[in-house]
């Protein structure tokens, strides 16, 4: 059975997502891509509602609701998607991942800065986590 894999372009990389889907289309079949110009804030806090209470939690919801993202759902294999993608401190990602390549932000700078990380991109973690956010999202993907 192919596995579904759940990405979005975070708002501050979101204009630069037909290269990024570009780069993770030679390794999955993408079979949805949406622009939600104004991704809603109780979708986004359901999304991340498993880091509820975690330092991130706050920053990480306020630097998504209510601004655009980019969807882009993808038969493939979760785990090579992960490893296209990177480390989700970008300052530590392997070379040639999509968060080396388009993004030079840190944890450590967010934390001082007492922003998200600008890590470009989500991607599922596993088959679970992603049947979980195409749910979640279900209502832009339209399936």
């Amino acid at each position: 059975m192919t596995e579904r894999v759940f990405t979005f372009v975070k708002p501050r990389h979101s204009q630069l997502y037909k290269g990024i889907f570009k780069h993770l289309d030679y390794h999955g079949k993408r079979i949805v891509t949406r622009v939600v110009p104004k991704a809603p804030r109780r979708l986004v806090e359901e999304h991340y509602a498993e880091h509820l209470g975690k330092r991130h939690y706050e920053t990480t919801v306020n630097g998504i609701a209510d601004r655009i993202i980019v969807i882009g759902l993808y038969e493939g294999n979760v785990d090579n998607f992960r490893n296209l993608i990177g480390y989700g401190d970008p300052s530590k990602a392997n070379p040639g991942t999509v968060r080396n390549r388009f993004s030079k932000d840190s944890y450590e700078r967010a934390a001082l800065e007492g922003r998200e990380v600008w890590n470009v991109i989500h991607c599922s973690d596993s088959v679970p986590a992603a049947e979980r956010e195409i749910s979640i999202w279900r209502e832009f993907l339209k399936i």
